[in-house]
C-alpha cells in the first residue's frame, strides 16, 4: 500500500457551514469505501481539506479526486447557484517512511491549530483527532454517554439514509450523529494510526504540544494561539453574509449586485471583519 496525503489548495471559503462539512465529510467516507482506498486521518477546514490515506496505487487516488471534486462542485452549484470551476483544486503527492507518515498526520489533525482557527484539535469537530484515542483522554462515562449519542447508518430509517447518502453505499455499522456527520472511527483505520504513535496517547499529545507550526512554520505557543484564535471564524461571518443576501432576495452572496456588495463589505467592516477574512468570505480579488 502506497500513503498520500490528498487536499485541496486554495484559500476561499467553499465549506460555508456545518452543513457542507459535513456532507463533504460524509462523502470523503464514502469515496473511500468506493474506491477501496483507506483512511488514516482528516480535517475539514472553511477554505480546504487535508487527508492522509492508503491505497494500492495512483489509479484509486485519482478516481477518489475526481469523485470528491465532482460531487462538491454539485453540491455547491445546487446550494449557492454558482460553480467552484478552479477553486477546488486537489493534490495528492505520496509520503514515505514512517516518520514522514507520522509528522503528516500531525499536520493534518492539527489544521485548525495550523491555520489559527482553534486553539486545540480537540475542540475541532472535523479533526480526527478527536477519534483517535478517544479512551485514553474521556472518562468511561463520557464515552458511554457519546456512543448512546449515535447510530448506526443500518438502523436509520430508510428515509434518513436517503437523505444523508442519496445514491452512495456505506457500511450500515458506520456511526452517525444527530447532526448526521459520520463519525471519523467509522471509516478511519484507528488502529493503524495509533502505531504511528507506538500506540501511545502521551506520545500524540508530546508532538502536539511541540511540533504543531503556524503557516509561516513557527512554533505555536499557548498564550499567542489563545489570542490568534479569539476573533470571528468563518462560518459565522458567512452566516452574516447569507443573511444579507437572503434579506436581498438573493440565492447567495454570487448574485449580489455591486452596491450591495459595497453595502455588505461596508457592514462587515464596521463588525470588525478583517480586509481579508471579507475577502476569503465574499470570493474577492486579492489586492495587490
Amino acid at each position: 500500500m502506497n500513503t498520500y496525503h490528498i487536499y485541496s489548495e486554495g484559500d476561499l471559503v467553499l465549506f460555508r457551514d456545518n452543513s457542507d462539512k459535513i456532507y463533504f465529510n460524509n462523502k470523503f467516507a464514502a469515496v473511500c469505501h468506493k474506491c477501496s482506498v483507506e483512511a488514516l486521518g482528516l480535517d475539514i477546514l472553511s477554505t480546504h481539506f487535508h487527508s492522509v490515506v492508503n491505497a494500492a496505487d495512483d489509479s484509486q487516488i485519482e478516481e477518489m479526486a475526481n469523485m470528491l471534486k465532482v460531487s462538491y462542485g454539485l453540491h455547491y452549484r445546487y446550494k449557492y447557484g454558482h460553480p467552484i470551476g478552479n477553486k477546488f483544486k486537489i493534490s495528492f503527492p505520496t509520503i514515505l517512511g514512517k516518520e514522514k507518515i507520522r509528522d503528516k498526520l500531525l499536520y493534518v489533525m492539527t489544521n485548525s491549530v495550523h491555520h489559527f482557527v482553534t486553539d486545540s484539535p480537540f475542540k475541532d469537530q472535523y479533526s480526527s483527532a478527536n477519534y483517535i484515542f478517544t479512551s485514553e483522554y474521556l472518562p468511561v462515562n463520557f464515552r458511554q454517554a457519546l456512543a448512546g449519542h449515535v447510530t448506526e447508518f443500518g438502523n436509520l430509517p430508510a428515509r434518513k439514509q436517503k437523505e444523508l447518502m442519496n445514491a452512495d453505499i456505506i457500511p450500515d455499522n458506520y456511526l452517525v450523529a444527530p447532526d448526521g456527520m459520520i463519525w471519523h472511527n467509522s471509516f478511519i483505520n484507528v488502529q493503524k494510526t495509533r502505531l504511528y504513535f507506538n500506540n501511545s496517547f502521551n506520545s500524540f499529545r508530546y508532538h502536539i504540544d511541540t511540533e504543531v507550526k503556524d503557516t509561516r512554520k513557527q512554533s505555536i505557543t499557548e498564550n499567542r494561539q489563545a489570542v490568534l484564535c479569539d476573533g470571528l471564524d468563518d462560518e459565522v461571518v458567512c452566516r452574516e453574509i447569507d443573511l444579507f443576501a437572503a434579506e436581498h432576495g438573493r440565492k447567495s452572496f454570487h448574485f449580489l449586485s455591486d452596491l450591495e456588495m459595497t453595502d455588505l463589505q461596508n457592514i462587515l467592516r464596521l463588525k470588525g471583519i478583517s480586509q481579508e477574512q471579507r475577502r476569503r468570505c465574499l470570493w474577492l480579488k486579492e489586492e495587490k
